[in-house]
This record gives structure tokens, C-alpha cells and sequence, in this order.
């Protein structure tokens, strides 16, 4: 036995000196194969880790309500004190065919919040007039810095009557919580295809009715603690006394 070991580690031996590259080719593919198992086996920790984090430093809403009414100031107040609710804020928005570089285009005008879905900045500064907005980084590029866009006349008119101005000067681009892909919808108007959005001071919109309402739950996410916001701690239904009964509640009384 011990002698057919030595002959056997010989051959063996003689073999990979026979054929180095062919040896050597099959260990680079082993630690290959063995480095990407690894990564694969860490990626998804530290995705949800990164959103997790980018998520709770822009404080991303956990409900997003709808009212073919609108929402007065007082429904905004109404809805930040339900049971279990940290925050809300109302905002504003409207889908409409802009102008930039000869091109009209349909874009997304967003109220700038101050609480919640607060966008990044990637470049540039932060409005610091009711003209100036804040556009899409990934529709315009640091270029467009300090360029015009312009409200189209092809917009009808109650498009063109909920901004109170017709031209804005670019003047930052940033990053959203409400964007985590680059699919930015579909558009009301024009080709039905939107080019990206923009933020404009809430002091752009003349009505006086917040198009939806942005809800953050107490404690919901908690920042340095991986994987936190894809538990199973929270089950919708499974007490009559959760956030969401009681806001279902309050909606039905408003």
C-alpha cells in the first residue's frame, strides 16, 4: 500500500511536470470557479445592505397614497398622526411636455420635499429661486448645468396653468429614491414616453392640493443593520391595531 502511494504521488508528479499548462490552466479554473461561488454568496448581502442605507439616508417613503381629490394641509396633518406614523408630507406633481435644446420632451415636475424621498445631489447646487430646478442625472449631464428649460405651448391648458412659470434654469443634477432603475414611466401627455423628471420649489405649483401623500412608519428602517428592510418582522393584517388599519381608518373618514 505505502509503495503504490509513492508510485501514484511519482506519476503524478511526472504528469503535471509533463504538462504544466494544461495543470496549471485547470488550477486557475478551480480558483475561478471558487472566487465567483464566493462573490455570489456575498452579493446579495451587501445589495440589500447598500440599499438599505442609500434608502434610509433619503427617507423613502413606506406608503404612497393617491386622492382624485387631492390632499388638503390638514389631510397631510390628519395622516402624520395615525398610530405608528413618523412622517408625512405632502407633494406635488405633473406630467408635461418641456422644451430643452430645441426638443420638447415629457418630463416628470416634482415638488422638491423637505422630509421625505429628499433627492441626492450629483452635481451642481440646490435651487436657490422659484425659477431654478434640480433635473434627472440620468437625462442630463453636468453640460446642462445653467441651460434653460422651457414649459411647452403644446402642453394644454390646465398643464400649463400648474406652474407659475414658463422657463426654469437648471441648476443641479441629483439622484431619487422614486427612480431605482432607469425606467421612468410612462407620461400623460405627448408620445406617452417620459424622458425624466425634474424638482422644482414647492412654490411652482399653483394648487393648492397636494397630488399624493408620503408616508414613513416609526422605526421602519434602522441604518447599520443589514437586511433590515427585506425581514418578515412586519406582516400587514396580523394585529387590528397596525399602521395600516388605522391609516385604511383615517381614509375613510376623510
Amino acid at each position: 500500500m505505502v509503495r503504490q502511494g509513492k508510485t501514484a504521488g511519482k506519476l503524478a508528479r511526472r504528469s503535471i511536470r509533463a504538462k504544466k499548462g494544461r495543470y496549471l490552466a485547470i488550477l486557475l479554473i478551480v480558483l475561478l470557479s471558487v472566487g465567483f461561488l464566493s462573490g455570489l454568496k456575498v452579493t446579495r448581502e451587501q445589495m440589500w445592505d447598500a440599499a438599505e442605507r442609500y434608502l434610509d439616508s433619503q427617507n423613502m417613503y413606506d406608503y404612497r397614497v393617491y386622492s382624485t381629490l387631492g390632499f388638503t394641509g390638514e389631510n397631510i396633518q390628519s395622516l402624520s398622526k395615525v398610530f405608528g406614523m413618523e412622517t408625512a408630507e405632502g407633494g406635488k406633481s405633473v406630467d408635461a411636455l418641456l422644451v430643452f435644446d430645441g426638443t420638447a420632451e415629457d418630463c416628470l415636475c416634482i415638488s422638491l420635499p423637505e422630509k421625505v424621498n429628499v433627492p441626492s445631489l450629483t452635481a451642481g447646487r440646490m435651487p436657490g429661486k422659484e425659477t431654478e430646478c434640480l433635473a434627472d442625472h440620468r437625462a442630463f449631464s453636468e453640460e446642462d448645468l445653467g441651460k434653460t428649460i422651457a414649459v411647452s405651448s403644446d402642453n394644454d391648458d390646465d398643464t400649463k396653468a400648474a406652474l407659475s412659470h414658463d422657463t426654469y434654469t437648471i441648476v443641479g443634477l441629483v439622484n431619487s429614491p422614486l427612480y431605482l432603475s432607469a425606467d421612468r414611466g410612462s407620461a400623460e401627455s405627448g408620445t406617452g414616453e417620459r424622458k425624466g423628471f425634474l424638482y422644482l420649489p414647492k412654490e411652482n405649483f399653483t394648487s393648492e392640493y397636494y397630488t399624493e401623500a408620503d408616508l414613513v412608519l416609526e422605526g421602519s428602517l434602522k441604518a447599520g443593520e443589514a437586511g433590515e428592510i427585506f425581514n418578515n418582522a412586519y406582516k400587514p393584517g396580523r394585529s387590528s391595531a397596525t399602521p395600516t388599519t388605522a391609516l385604511w381608518t383615517t381614509m375613510r373618514q376623510r
